[in-house]
Order: C-alpha cells, then structure tokens, then sequence
C-alpha cells in the first residue's frame, strides 16, 4: 500500500486536532518592585510605546504567562493577563487534571523617562522596565529599580511585539520547503500557500490543497540574550522553535545545511499557526504549536529565512515568486 504523503498526513493531522487556545497575553509586572517611581522619573510618554502588545514568557517549563498590554497616550494602560500551568494537579476529587487558566486584569497609569517605562498599577506597588528596541515593531524589557532606573540585579527579562500587522503581512506568501528526513524515509518538496482571503482571515494550502481552518499570525520578541544552545534562555513559544530548529540542525541533520542563518540572531519569530495549541494540552503552548511556518527577522528587521516545523519534521523553506 501506497504511504502517505507529508501533506496527506499534515492534513489528516490538522482534521483531528481541532482548537485553538488565544493567549489573551500578560505582563509579569505588578509587584516587581515595591518602591514608587521618583518625582519626575516619568516626565514623558515614548509614543513608540504607545498602542497594543503582545507578550509571553515560559516559567522553567512548568507554566507560561501570556499577555496583552494597551498603553494609551493619555497615560493610561490595561494588562490582560492568563496564566497557563503545564503541570498535573490533583483536585478536590482525587483526580489528575491539569487546573483552568488564570486571568487578570490591571489597570494604571504609565510614563516613561531615560529608556525606561514606569507602571503605577492603581491597586498595587509601582515597578519599571528598561526598554531597547529588538526590531520594527518589538521590545525587550528588563526589569529596573523603579526609583532609579536601574537595571535590577537577577531581574527578568521579558519581550514584547506589537501585532503581527505592525511590520506588515504580504496579501499572499509562498515558500517551496524541503522535506529530506532520512530517518523518516521522507524526501519531497512542499508548496505552502498562506493567503488573506475575502473574510480578511488568511488560510493555508499544501501543494494546491487547502485547509479550511484560519491561521493565526503572532510575532515574538527574542531576546538579545537567548543562547539557542541552551533551553534555559528560551522565554516564549517562539525561541522554543528556534531552540528546536537548532538542535536538529546541530544533530547533523539534513537541516544543516540548508537553514541559511543562525537561530542566535533572530531577535523577531514570525510564527504562522498552521496547527495551533490544543485547549487540552498546555505544553503545546509552552513549546509552541506543533506545526507552524516560522520567519526569522534580525535586529534590522531584515527577514533571515523561513522554516516548517511539524514535529517531527523540520524543513527549511525557501520564498516563491
């Protein structure tokens, strides 16, 4: 009997793994810091601050934290925030489950000074972040001293992304990917089609075959302090892909040499959400979805390269006219 192709699995695959968990997003800050901000510290507001983010944060595997941050230029902000455990709880019953997501909500005034933000939660201790620019649309956020500015001493570091629009989506994107694994006997060329279609959603075809389901688009602030030699300095979904893609292009893989760039200078993951997170299944959201199409961007925004991961297949892409 004749096996089935990569896209015949995919597909079958993406049939029965039905769901999509959208992170609502959150910002660890209230309660960072306990001191109030100087007089004066937050004279200002930075208007590339200004507007909606997106942010993520894996907590040594065991859970993540997920936010969304509107910061207004009156001064006002909202965080909304989930919190996802990754862990088996035991509830009153006797029964192993994991628990339901944890949401809140903080509101507040912001200002910012110096390449540093300040957060006065109205019903909590202020705190602050230095801020630097990843790329067009992205930040990286240390935790600082609220009074002084400072960067704190084993303070943590966050990253945050403005919506994927921010940097802009091509109206149709087409990669040819290479599927060589050896080990899976698997070696063909896959056309993706990504395309927004009349309804503004944007839709996935493999090899002319269409999956009915809408893609979700995220983009995610990598650190400049990600080491992809290390699962440690992985923070978010998106440099827990690029942590894998590392891996098996240093396994001596096929990957190898094909891959085109270093998974340490992406400072942006683009990840297009070809099988998204399983509600039942928060792991999937800490190591990010199971299949998704990956850009890499730099520092300068420049687009470094694409990769399909669809464990345990993972494919370098090229662009198609």
């Amino acid at each position: 009997m004749k096996n089935p192709s990569f896209v015949e699995t995919f597909l079958r695959r993406r049939s029965v793994l039905a769901g999509l968990v959208v992170g609502m997003g959150l910002a660890l800050g209230g309660g960072l810091a306990s001191a109030q901000p100087a007089p004066g510290a937050g004279a200002g507001r930075d208007p590339a601050l200004v507007g909606s983010w997106f942010g993520e944060r894996i907590e040594n595997r065991v859970g993540m934290h997920r936010w969304k941050a509107e910061r207004r230029g009156d001064g006002r902000y909202e965080v909304n925030r989930v919190l996802i455990k990754g862990t088996l709880e035991q509830n009153a019953a006797g029964e192993l489950g994991y628990p339901p997501h944890v949401e809140t909500r903080e509101v507040g005034t912001w200002s910012s000074r110096g390449g540093v933000v300040f957060l006065a939660p109205d019903s909590a201790a202020a705190y602050a972040y230095r801020y630097t620019s990843l790329a067009d649309g992205c930040v990286q956020l240390d935790q600082a001293d609220p009074s002084s500015g400072e960067v704190a001493r084993r303070g943590m570091s966050l990253g945050e992304c403005k919506p994927a629009t921010r940097r802009g989506l091509a109206a149709v994107l087409k990669v040819e990917c290479d599927i060589s694994e050896p080990e899976l006997r698997m070696s063909q060329m896959l056309n993706l089609r990504i395309e927004q279609d009349a309804d503004g959603q944007r839709y996935a075809s493999y090899d002319g075959k269409r999956d009915p389901t809408p893609v979700e688009v995220r983009d995610y602030a990598v650190r400049k302090s990600f080491d992809p030699g290390r699962v440690d300095s992985a923070s978010s979904a998106g440099a827990m892909v690029l942590l894998q893609i590392k891996q098996r292009a240093a396994a001596g893989s096929a990957l190898a040499g094909k891959l085109g760039f270093d998974p340490a200078a992406v400072r942006v993951a683009r990840m297009y959400l070809l099988i998204p997170p399983r509600p039942h299944r928060p792991m999937d959201n800490m190591g990010g979805s199971r299949s998704v199409l990956i850009e890499a961007f730099d520092g300068q925004d420049a687009r470094l390269g694409a990769v399909l991961v669809s464990l345990p297949v993972i494919a370098a892409c090229k662009p198609l006219p």
